[in-house]
């Protein structure tokens, strides 16, 4: 799995935003975002390839979440029973 790091160190981030406004409207259920500056995108295979890893990484975690879930639920269940 690729670890977690701050966007600072990021070496070749895919966008990068400089200042954004975030209004959300909790009686719509509804969220705007602002860009306030800048906006800058650069998109390689390198970039690609993290977005692959990274949903392969996430599904992996919420496949050992869902197995941890199960196997501590399996004796409860069975005293159940």
């Amino acid at each position: 799995m690729m670890k977690l790091v701050k966007s600072v160190n990021l070496k070749d981030p895919i966008i990068h935003i400089q200042e954004v406004k975030c209004v959300y409207k909790h009686t719509e259920k509804n969220m705007a975002i602002h860009v306030l500056k800048e906006v800058s995108c650069d998109w390689s295979t390198h970039h690609h390839m993290c977005i692959i890893q990274a949903i392969e990484d996430f599904t992996e975690l919420t496949s050992r979440i869902n197995c941890k879930f199960q196997s501590a639920a399996e004796p409860i269940l069975s005293k159940h029973k």
